[in-house]
């Protein structure tokens, strides 16, 4: 180092712009294959985000489950379609936050609802919120709440989870 440093300056910056140039090759591939895995990912678990009523062989409400492990901001957006025929009562999205240590018995913070509209067009929604608290959280959602008592043949609805998903505060 010291003889290239002191000799010949100008082929030592061409050996480090090679090594950054090579670099930086190595970590763009990395990012497209992190990418490539993500997608392949998500493209397998669409079946499970895609949800149809009536389903005889669904006995609960379908739901997602977001761990919040830091301050942040949660999100997650749905396609929703209710025909005008389905006998629900003021379908909607219900959101809870409860501490990551006691999910079954913990306290539940309601969050506000999210309404649906019932007219046999797909609508897009977007759930969003911050989350302040420093403590390991947990945020449920029933992706398809309403409030009367029905029988499952009785609703006529599509809803797909789009994402669902937490972004901590950048430090």
């Amino acid at each position: 180092m010291n003889y290239y440093f002191v000799s010949k300056p100008k082929k030592l910056i061409r050996i480090y712009d090679q090594i950054i140039g090579n670099l930086s090759e190595t970590e763009a591939a990395m990012q497209r294959e992190i990418l490539r895995l993500g997608l392949e990912e998500s493209r397998k678990q669409a079946k499970y985000n895609l949800y149809h009523f009536p389903d005889a062989s669904r006995k609960e409400n379908p739901g997602t489950t977001i761990n919040i492990p830091s301050p942040g901001t949660y999100t997650i957006t749905l396609s929703v379609t209710i025909s005008p025929d389905d006998q629900s009562c003021n379908p909607h999205l219900s959101v809870w936050l409860v501490d990551a240590d006691s999910m079954e018995t913990g306290r539940k913070k309601w969050l506000p609802d999210l309404k649906y509209i019932k007219d046999g067009h797909p609508h897009q929604y977007l759930y969003t919120g911050r989350i302040e608290e420093k403590r390991p959280m947990v945020l449920k959602a029933i992706l398809f709440e309403y409030e009367n008592n029905i029988e499952e043949w009785e609703r006529n609805a599509t809803i797909e989870i789009i994402f669902s998903g937490f972004t901590a505060i950048q430090k």
